[in-house]
Protein backbone atom coordinates (compact mmCIF):
# COMPACT_ATOMS: atom_id res chain seq x y z
CA UNK A 1 0.00 0.00 0.00
CA UNK A 2 0.82 3.60 -0.39
CA UNK A 3 1.33 6.11 2.67
CA UNK A 4 -0.50 9.37 2.22
CA UNK A 5 1.28 12.02 4.09
CA UNK A 6 -0.50 14.99 4.56
CA UNK A 7 1.50 18.18 4.62
CA UNK A 8 0.54 21.84 6.69
CA UNK A 9 3.04 24.28 6.11
CA UNK A 10 2.92 28.23 7.47
CA UNK A 11 4.60 30.98 6.49
CA UNK A 12 5.12 33.93 9.08
CA UNK A 13 5.23 37.21 7.42
CA UNK A 14 2.52 40.23 5.94
CA UNK A 15 0.35 38.40 5.31
CA UNK A 16 0.91 35.11 7.15
CA UNK A 17 -0.22 32.29 5.21
CA UNK A 18 -0.53 28.46 5.01
CA UNK A 19 -1.15 25.48 2.50
CA UNK A 20 -1.35 22.00 2.48
CA UNK A 21 0.12 21.72 -0.72
CA UNK A 22 3.59 19.98 -0.60
CA UNK A 23 4.84 22.79 -3.26
CA UNK A 24 3.41 25.97 -2.52
CA UNK A 25 3.93 29.26 -3.86
CA UNK A 26 3.53 31.92 -1.60
CA UNK A 27 3.41 35.47 -1.98
CA UNK A 28 4.87 38.37 0.30
CA UNK A 29 3.92 42.07 -0.01
CA UNK A 30 7.43 43.23 2.51
CA UNK A 31 11.21 42.59 2.21
CA UNK A 32 12.23 40.57 5.01
CA UNK A 33 13.22 37.47 6.09
CA UNK A 34 10.89 34.84 6.72
CA UNK A 35 10.56 31.93 9.16
CA UNK A 36 8.71 28.64 7.65
CA UNK A 37 6.99 25.85 9.89
CA UNK A 38 6.49 22.33 8.42
CA UNK A 39 3.61 19.51 9.58
CA UNK A 40 4.01 16.19 8.14
CA UNK A 41 1.30 13.79 9.08
CA UNK A 42 1.21 10.11 8.19
CA UNK A 43 -0.26 6.65 9.54
CA UNK A 44 3.64 6.76 11.66
CA UNK A 45 2.91 9.94 13.71
CA UNK A 46 3.62 13.49 13.03
CA UNK A 47 6.91 15.55 12.28
CA UNK A 48 7.61 19.18 12.99
CA UNK A 49 9.87 21.24 11.42
CA UNK A 50 10.64 25.12 11.85
CA UNK A 51 13.36 26.63 9.72
CA UNK A 52 13.77 30.63 11.39
CA UNK A 53 14.64 33.31 8.64
CA UNK A 54 14.47 30.69 5.58
CA UNK A 55 12.76 32.25 2.88
CA UNK A 56 14.81 35.97 1.95
CA UNK A 57 12.30 38.30 0.28
CA UNK A 58 14.22 41.29 -1.77
CA UNK A 59 11.65 44.14 -2.91
CA UNK A 60 11.99 43.94 -6.89
CA UNK A 61 13.06 46.83 -8.83
CA UNK A 62 11.52 50.20 -9.71
CA UNK A 63 10.97 50.95 -13.38
CA UNK A 64 12.60 52.29 -15.88
CA UNK A 65 16.01 49.67 -14.87
CA UNK A 66 19.11 50.42 -16.26
CA UNK A 67 22.63 49.38 -15.76
CA UNK A 68 25.54 51.30 -17.09
CA UNK A 69 28.50 49.11 -16.05
CA UNK A 70 30.15 51.30 -14.52
CA UNK A 71 29.83 50.45 -10.72
CA UNK A 72 32.56 47.98 -10.18
CA UNK A 73 32.27 44.86 -8.16
CA UNK A 74 30.13 42.81 -10.92
CA UNK A 75 28.07 40.72 -10.00
CA UNK A 76 25.97 43.75 -8.67
CA UNK A 77 23.47 43.28 -5.69
CA UNK A 78 20.84 40.99 -6.37
CA UNK A 79 23.03 39.78 -9.64
CA UNK A 80 23.86 36.44 -9.84
CA UNK A 81 26.36 34.71 -12.03
CA UNK A 82 26.89 30.63 -13.02
CA UNK A 83 30.10 29.65 -14.56
CA UNK A 84 29.55 25.83 -14.83
CA UNK A 85 33.50 25.46 -15.63
CA UNK A 86 34.73 27.79 -13.08
CA UNK A 87 37.21 29.18 -15.50
CA UNK A 88 35.57 32.41 -16.19
CA UNK A 89 32.57 33.90 -17.20
CA UNK A 90 30.78 37.18 -18.03
CA UNK A 91 32.72 40.26 -16.57
CA UNK A 92 32.45 43.83 -16.42
CA UNK A 93 35.00 45.64 -18.55
CA UNK A 94 36.14 49.43 -19.30
CA UNK A 95 37.98 48.48 -22.62
CA UNK A 96 34.41 48.80 -24.89
CA UNK A 97 30.93 49.99 -24.61
CA UNK A 98 28.55 51.64 -25.93
CA UNK A 99 26.94 55.39 -25.54
CA UNK A 100 25.99 56.32 -22.79
CA UNK A 101 28.82 54.89 -21.22
CA UNK A 102 31.21 54.06 -24.60
CA UNK A 103 34.06 52.49 -22.37
CA UNK A 104 31.77 50.32 -20.23
CA UNK A 105 29.98 47.02 -21.08
CA UNK A 106 29.89 43.31 -19.59
CA UNK A 107 32.26 41.26 -21.93
CA UNK A 108 32.27 37.17 -22.08
CA UNK A 109 35.87 36.44 -22.99
CA UNK A 110 35.41 32.89 -25.29
CA UNK A 111 38.56 33.95 -27.25
CA UNK A 112 40.88 33.01 -23.83
CA UNK A 113 38.37 31.22 -22.19
CA UNK A 114 37.47 27.83 -23.54
CA UNK A 115 33.58 27.24 -22.72
CA UNK A 116 32.51 25.04 -25.45
CA UNK A 117 29.45 23.12 -24.86
CA UNK A 118 28.36 25.12 -21.77
CA UNK A 119 26.45 27.57 -20.66
CA UNK A 120 27.38 30.97 -18.61
CA UNK A 121 24.55 32.93 -17.34
CA UNK A 122 23.85 36.19 -15.53
CA UNK A 123 20.26 37.06 -13.97
CA UNK A 124 19.20 40.40 -13.19
CA UNK A 125 16.98 41.04 -10.13
CA UNK A 126 13.51 40.35 -9.91
CA UNK A 127 11.29 43.44 -11.44
CA UNK A 128 7.69 44.15 -10.51
CA UNK A 129 5.72 44.63 -13.54
CA UNK A 130 2.25 44.59 -12.22
CA UNK A 131 1.96 48.11 -12.67
CA UNK A 132 2.89 48.33 -16.05
CA UNK A 133 0.58 47.98 -19.15
CA UNK A 134 4.17 48.03 -21.61
CA UNK A 135 7.53 46.94 -20.73
CA UNK A 136 10.79 47.03 -23.38
CA UNK A 137 13.90 44.91 -22.04
CA UNK A 138 16.40 46.85 -24.28
CA UNK A 139 20.18 45.89 -24.56
CA UNK A 140 23.79 46.59 -26.49
CA UNK A 141 25.34 44.11 -28.17
CA UNK A 142 28.44 43.24 -30.26
CA UNK A 143 29.76 40.11 -31.62
CA UNK A 144 32.52 38.51 -34.26
CA UNK A 145 32.54 34.68 -34.56
CA UNK A 146 35.68 33.03 -34.76
CA UNK A 147 34.60 31.20 -38.03
CA UNK A 148 31.81 29.21 -39.41
CA UNK A 149 32.33 26.57 -37.06
CA UNK A 150 33.17 28.31 -34.04
CA UNK A 151 31.15 30.52 -32.66
CA UNK A 152 28.98 31.60 -29.77
CA UNK A 153 24.86 32.03 -29.37
CA UNK A 154 23.35 34.61 -27.08
CA UNK A 155 20.04 33.63 -25.24
CA UNK A 156 17.80 35.83 -23.05
CA UNK A 157 14.78 34.16 -20.83
CA UNK A 158 12.07 35.46 -18.55
CA UNK A 159 10.46 33.96 -15.54
CA UNK A 160 7.24 35.30 -14.17
CA UNK A 161 6.74 32.58 -11.32
CA UNK A 162 10.12 33.68 -9.47
CA UNK A 163 12.37 31.45 -11.15
CA UNK A 164 10.31 28.19 -11.29
CA UNK A 165 10.42 28.08 -15.03
CA UNK A 166 11.37 30.35 -18.10
CA UNK A 167 10.39 31.13 -21.26
CA UNK A 168 13.25 32.14 -23.90
CA UNK A 169 12.41 35.62 -25.54
CA UNK A 170 15.49 36.03 -27.48
CA UNK A 171 18.55 33.77 -29.26
CA UNK A 172 20.73 34.49 -31.64
CA UNK A 173 23.91 32.86 -32.77
CA UNK A 174 26.35 32.81 -35.12
CA UNK A 175 26.16 35.43 -38.37
CA UNK A 176 22.78 36.04 -36.72
CA UNK A 177 24.05 38.04 -33.54
CA UNK A 178 27.09 39.15 -35.21
CA UNK A 179 27.76 42.66 -35.46
CA UNK A 180 30.97 42.29 -37.01
CA UNK A 181 33.06 39.87 -39.42
CA UNK A 182 34.81 36.70 -38.05
CA UNK A 183 37.97 37.28 -37.16
CA UNK A 184 40.40 34.30 -35.16
CA UNK A 185 41.97 36.94 -32.79
CA UNK A 186 40.78 38.64 -29.87
CA UNK A 187 37.96 40.96 -30.64
CA UNK A 188 37.43 44.01 -29.21
CA UNK A 189 34.57 46.08 -30.97
CA UNK A 190 34.55 49.57 -32.28
CA UNK A 191 32.04 52.23 -31.50
CA UNK A 192 29.99 51.29 -34.64
CA UNK A 193 30.42 47.61 -34.48
CA UNK A 194 27.19 47.74 -31.11
CA UNK A 195 23.48 46.76 -32.31
CA UNK A 196 20.50 47.57 -30.04
CA UNK A 197 18.48 45.41 -29.72
CA UNK A 198 14.41 45.73 -28.48
CA UNK A 199 12.03 43.30 -26.57
CA UNK A 200 8.38 43.89 -25.87
CA UNK A 201 7.90 42.46 -22.68
CA UNK A 202 4.18 43.32 -22.87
Amino acid sequence: TTETTTYKQHFYGDPPESSTYSNPVITYNVSGNYTVRLIAINSLGRDTLTQTAYITVTQGGDLPFSEDFEGGGFPYTDWAVTDDQSNGTWAETSDAGNNPTPGNSLVFDNYFIDDRGVNDEFSLPKLNLSANVSATLSFDVAYAPYDAVNYDSLEVLISTDCGLSYVTIYKKGNMDLATAPSTTGSYTPTSGEWRTESIDLS
